[in-house]
């Protein structure tokens, strides 16, 4: 994977790591639905929720209600261009986390936002 780290700033990264494990696990992206209400997200739709969230909690509530209604990745796709963060790193994120055993995908996203973070991703 190429350096992103100059472009992703580090308090979305922890809040991505955060917002992962609060949800203790990942699930095949986009995300997932825990009962009526409650809906967990991939590694690529936490990251983009936490790039919104540090604009506003409501273009972060917003790329969530656009995820839910579409259910695709386009939405991802769109939400990282719109933070202006390359396509090919939410290409990256998503198939790692699709590819990777639900036992270890948290793990390996909390790697990959550690190594992002310290630029030797």
């Amino acid at each position: 994977m190429n350096n992103y780290d100059s472009r992703i700033p580090s308090p979305v990264l922890e809040r991505a790591k955060q917002l992962g494990e609060d949800q203790g696990f990942l699930p095949l992206s986009p995300f997932s639905r825990e009962g009526e209400s409650k809906i967990a997200l991939c590694a690529a739709a936490c990251l983009a929720y936490a790039g919104w969230e540090t604009r506003s909690k409501q273009a972060a509530k917003k790329f969530l209600a656009d995820l839910v209604a579409d259910s695709s990745d386009t939405v991802l796709y769109s939400a990282f261009e719109q933070l202006n963060w390359p396509r090919n790193l939410c290409e990256f994120i998503r198939i790692e986390n699709d590819a990777t055993s639900p036992a270890l995908r948290l793990s390996t996203f909390v790697s990959t936002c550690s190594a992002l973070q310290t630029g030797s991703a």
